[in-house]
């Protein structure tokens, strides 16, 4: 139940120029849980599991990883699902200087496959049936910023 209400409210609060869009959601979260009578043990579950959806450290558990992976699906969705992503996300970042975009990018791309060791996540997954395998268009995409 808790994986469930974590990816509804994972990205409920989402502000692109916005740095704590996750911390907001989780809050938000918790408070609600928790007027719906949900107990406190729960709500926090629920608030942790979307703090997770930050990707600025390693995920710790299964209910977590499997959340982190359906949240960083989208790279492993074929090139083309991928590149109009990519393409997509470039039109809400659409008042960024490329330049500053591009660093952006690189960085977020950089969390995603290095600093969150997405790729030994997705063989992780794959072995308990589950993962995500990180195309390698991601990578050139880096390469490309």
């Amino acid at each position: 139940m808790e994986v469930a209400l974590a990816l509804w409210f994972h990205d409920a609060i989402y502000e692109p120029a916005g740095a704590d869009s996750e911390l907001q959601s989780a809050a938000w979260a918790a408070r609600a849980l928790a007027k719906a009578g949900v107990s406190s043990e729960v709500a926090q579950r629920v608030y942790d599991l979307v703090m997770a959806t930050r990707h600025q450290a390693s995920v710790e558990g299964l209910d977590a990883q499997l959340l982190v992976d359906v949240d960083l699906a989208i790279l492993g969705s074929p090139e083309a699902r991928f590149l109009a992503y990519d393409s997509d996300i470039r039109k809400e970042f659409a008042r960024v200087a490329e330049a500053r975009y591009r660093a952006g990018r690189r960085d977020v791309f950089s969390r995603f496959l290095l600093a969150r060791g997405a790729r030994r996540r997705a063989a992780a997954g794959r072995e308990l049936g589950g993962g995500v395998a990180i195309g390698p268009h991601v990578a050139a995409a880096r390469t490309r910023l």
